[in-house]
């Protein structure tokens, strides 16, 4: 895929984002590694999400060297840098404000599996990372202590959501089921009862 497709591709992904209520104006963020040259793209900070082009994202190559989008990379950098070190398996990352996944991460340090989909696809029981400033290397440490090398979604405490996978359908889909069982959970605690778990 060229640098051009790849580029609209992702925005795509990302008009699904916002069109799915998980960002509201410019939070968030996503980042999709180019597999031929493990060079990745990610999304610019501050700029409106449905009015973003592809010229917009900036493009972090292999070594390092980043090359301009629009004003400045998104605030998140170092968890994105850090999980694509890290996990080869990973590709793409969305980080979204979701709203039951964000409600999850303010009263949870795990959210139990307690539908099928967070068993198949997300790992089990959802982890959810230690409150840290946003974009610092000590938050990209806790995201990732928190992914390990097997959890596919992790809350980050007070703050939001982490997915990934290995192509961009993959990681909306992983975040599609992290938002589903955080509503479930907190729909079935709400009643009084604690949920069962897979």
């Amino acid at each position: 895929m060229s640098d051009k497709e790849l580029r609209e591709k992702m925005l795509s992904y990302v008009r699904r984002l916002t069109d799915s209520g998980w960002l509201v104006g410019t939070s968030g963020n996503m980042s999709v590694r180019n597999e031929e040259d493990a060079s990745f793209l990610i999304t610019p900070s501050s700029i409106d999400y449905q009015e973003m082009e592809p010229e917009d994202l900036f493009l972090i190559k292999a070594d390092g060297t980043i090359v301009p989008g629009t004003g400045r990379p998104t605030s998140s950098l170092a968890f994105h840098k850090r999980i694509l070190s890290e996990r080869p398996d990973c590709n793409v990352i969305i980080h979204t404000h979701a709203p039951y996944a964000t409600a999850a991460s303010t009263v949870a340090m795990e959210v139990p599996a307690v539908t099928f989909p967070a068993v198949c696809y997300l790992g089990g029981a959802i982890p959810v990372s230690e409150f840290a400033d946003n974009g610092s290397e000590q938050e990209a440490h806790n995201i990732m202590e928190a992914l390990g090398k097997t959890h596919q979604a992790v809350l980050m405490q007070n703050h939001g959501a982490v997915a990934i996978g290995k192509n961009l359908e993959d990681a909306w889909m992983n975040m599609a089921h992290l938002e589903e069982c955080c509503k479930v959970w907190i729909l079935a605690k709400s009643t009084g009862i604690n949920p069962k778990s897979l």
